[in-house]
């Protein structure tokens, strides 16, 4: 593949026009995910109309998809015209495809192509669409709510490892994890941390492929699996060290709150911590890809990534103090410790 143009060297049309080649882009390795192609390719290049017969397309409309496609990074295209597969679109063949297929298929799709009534209103778009907010609308269309939990535990492990090195620890410790799907990250913590052991808490749908995730990792004897809801169980007790991952960007400031205090007495009557693994805004003016998924949650979930500043007020108002400032990132830490201030402390309403 050649290098593709500098947007900065263009002229300003041609640089504002070029912000379209992402929306071409994105739409073309969404089928092509969909379509499964990565995994025709695993064995070697092909050309499209052999992958075509393979995957149900009409070769010539696929070329010319799987040619935009390595245009842009994702698949090779072969000087005899046949594709293969680079490092990019192998990703493809795991959790990460999954991840297109939600943002990029149907229900992403048409919730982005409904931004402006976010914008005019400053209600999630997906629920003016699909007529129901995402997480009750999965929970009625089993087939959506598989992919979002694939590509939930992609999203897991791709962060596991840099989590399993900022966490430790003592021995002893029985670890939390709230909304911690099918179990990934907990594993990664577990067997990093032998002496230790864990309760993994999710909707059941969420965790149900969790002791096969537990087991194949070593760790299912020192792990606990709970299905239940935020909003409708009690949180695990007796824990040392309570986690929400990717949790609370994906809830508004009302939810997010509703969660922090639905934890707040157990971690209390523990004496432990709730580790909140999630983003904090970079200042204003500097690059954050977390701006651009920050739509996600706006067009899509209804949540909101959040500066230092708003998780000091969500935290505080919740009857937590950070315990140190964390780094600007995707993959912060902030460390919460509930105060003796706060009254509530019931299972949110």
């Amino acid at each position: 593949m050649t290098a593709g143009p500098d947007p900065a060297t263009l002229p300003p049309v041609a640089r504002l026009l070029h912000v379209t080649d992402g929306m071409r882009l994105m739409q073309a390795v969404t089928v092509l995910a969909e379509l499964g192609v990565a995994d025709e390719l695993a064995d070697g290049p092909c050309d499209a109309a052999a992958l075509a017969d393979r995957v149900g397309a009409h070769p010539r409309s696929l070329h010319r998809v799987l040619r935009a496609a390595a245009t842009g990074g994702v698949f090779a295209e072969l000087p005899d015209g046949r594709f293969a597969q680079n490092e990019v679109s192998a990703c493809l063949r795991g959790g990460p495809g999954a991840l297109f297929r939600l943002l990029g298929g149907e229900l992403g799709w048409r919730s982005f192509g409904a931004l402006r009534h976010s914008v005019r209103t400053g209600e999630t778009a997906f629920d003016a669409v699909f007529g129901a907010p995402v997480w009750r609308y999965i929970e009625q269309h089993p087939e959506h709510e598989a992919v979002f939990d694939e590509a939930m535990g992609a999203l897991a492990a791709s962060v596991s490892h840099v989590y399993q090195a900022r966490l430790r620890f003592p021995p002893g410790s029985r670890i939390a994890d709230l909304g911690g799907g099918d179990g990934t990250l907990l594993a990664a913590l577990l067997r990093a941390n032998p002496e230790c052991t864990g309760v993994l808490f999710d909707r059941a749908a969420a965790v149900a492929h969790a002791p096969a995730v537990l087991a194949g990792a070593g760790v299912a004897d020192r792990a606990e699996v709970v299905g239940g809801d935020f909003f409708t169980a009690d949180p695990p007790r007796g824990c040392t060290h309570y986690l929400l991952k990717s949790v609370l960007h994906v809830l508004d400031d009302d939810a997010a709150g509703r969660v922090l205090r639905w934890a707040h007495g157990v971690a209390t009557e523990a004496g432990a911590d709730v580790h909140v693994l999630d983003r904090v805004l970079a200042e204003p003016g500097t690059w954050d890809n977390a701006k651009f998924l920050d739509l996600d949650m706006l067009a899509v979930f209804g949540g909101r990534d959040r500066t230092l500043a708003d998780w000091r007020e969500l935290v505080g108002g919740a009857g937590y103090r950070l315990v140190e400032d964390p780094e600007p990132g995707r993959w912060t830490v902030l460390r919460c410790r509930p105060t003796t201030e706060h009254p509530t402390t019931r299972r949110p309403a």
